[in-house]
């Protein structure tokens, strides 16, 4: 696979320093997720190229005023904006970059231009830990699971199961009231830049009903020539509520 190379042509506008010709390398898309109610399970390819690292997913906190629960809806667009009209814009956003047939490049300006946070694993034992350090680019069967108890997991090949955290962006930030994924009324104190930056809050005066998360997987990787990191296509792994 060493020199395996997509090429795509860029408009004149983007051209800086090249003859017209913008050199891709190539990471594979993860092709397909079972998307049970609050789980998700993927076979993640096993990548050879010599530029690779792993996968790392991403992800955004999006709090509901709606007393419906509508976990098993996520497939519809108006659910998806009855659950937050944000949830259904990055939705669409991201649809143009998750499509195959689409020649969107994904950069790390992709995810952050939408406040997406890298995930990550096991906050009290060393809360800087990335979800990339356990989904090594050998692949395997990925499994998130939502649906049990007051904290989640991940698993690959039904090994270890890692407790999924919020990502704290090296200290940038603060987190309310803990990294966990769980829905707790200290979500909606965002009133500053650097407070839970990773919840999209409605800032209606009713009460808090359910939260959601939406995740993005994408094969992660390093240019050989310019050494910054470069993505696969991303692909939803699913929109996971909250438990309380």
């Amino acid at each position: 696979m060493k020199g395996l190379k997509i090429v795509f042509v860029l408009s004149a506008s983007l051209l800086l320093t090249t003859c017209g010709i913008y050199e891709y390398y190539f990471l594979p898309q993860v092709p397909h997720v079972q998307r049970p109610i609050n789980v998700a399970t993927a076979d993640l390819p096993n990548i050879t190229t010599y530029n690779a690292s792993g996968y790392t997913i991403f992800y955004r906190i999006y709090l509901s005023n709606s007393p419906e629960d509508l976990g098993d809806l996520i497939v519809n667009s108006n659910n998806r904006n009855l659950i937050n009209p944000l949830l259904e814009a990055d939705y669409s956003y991201f649809s143009n970059y998750t499509d195959p047939a689409k020649t969107f490049i994904t950069t790390s300006s992709t995810f952050v231009s939408r406040s997406y946070f890298e995930l990550q694993i096991s906050p009290y034992n060393d809360p800087t830990t990335p979800v990339l350090n356990v989904l090594p680019a050998t692949g395997g069967n990925l499994s998130i699971n939502f649906g049990q108890g007051d904290q989640v997991f991940l698993t690959l090949n039904g090994g270890v199961e890692h407790t999924l955290s919020r990502s704290d962006q090296n200290k940038l930030h603060n987190i309310l009231p803990d990294y966990f994924f769980r829905l707790r009324e200290e979500m909606k104190q965002n009133s500053s830049i650097s407070l839970n930056i990773d919840v999209v809050n409605q800032t209606l005066s009713v009460p808090l009903h359910h939260a959601y998360a939406m995740m993005f997987i994408v094969a992660v990787g390093t240019h050989p020539e310019e050494f910054n990191r470069i993505f696969s296509k991303p692909t939803l792994l699913n929109i996971f509520k909250l438990p309380s």
